[in-house]
């Protein structure tokens, strides 16, 4: 009555593989739903770049002096070492690397009636 045989054993095996299949499929699911945000922006390829490095310079082995352009502005910063430093800021963008204002900048704008002399 209590003898576990071999035939007992045939199907104890594929109800053991199929439930430790189903918790690992629950586990991926939670780690996958409940993770906190990405830091990364979402959008990919849709979303238009705002952020560019313009130029870089090594100032030494450490250190280096970064141009960043930011929606027509940019700002001059210094990185590595022990700590980075904003050293000039709202330097305005050359007139040649100013983007033109998208279609939703532009119809966000009141339009203006051009005035004809008289």
């Amino acid at each position: 009555m209590g003898d576990l045989g071999f035939g007992s054993m045939i199907f104890d095996i594929p109800l053991i593989a199929i439930g430790v299949i189903i918790v690992i499929i629950v586990a991926i699911w939670v780690l996958m739903h409940l993770r906190p945000p990405s830091p990364f922006i979402r959008g990919g390829k849709n979303r238009k770049p705002r952020l560019f490095v313009v130029d870089a310079a090594a100032v030494d082995a450490r250190r280096r002096v970064v141009l960043i352009r930011r929606d027509n502005v940019e700002h001059l910063v210094m990185i590595g070492g022990p700590n980075d430093i904003l050293l000039e800021t709202r330097i305005p963008a050359p007139i040649g690397a100013r983007r033109a204002p998208s279609a939703e900048e532009a119809a966000a704008k009141p339009a203006t009636a051009p005035t004809e002399p008289r």
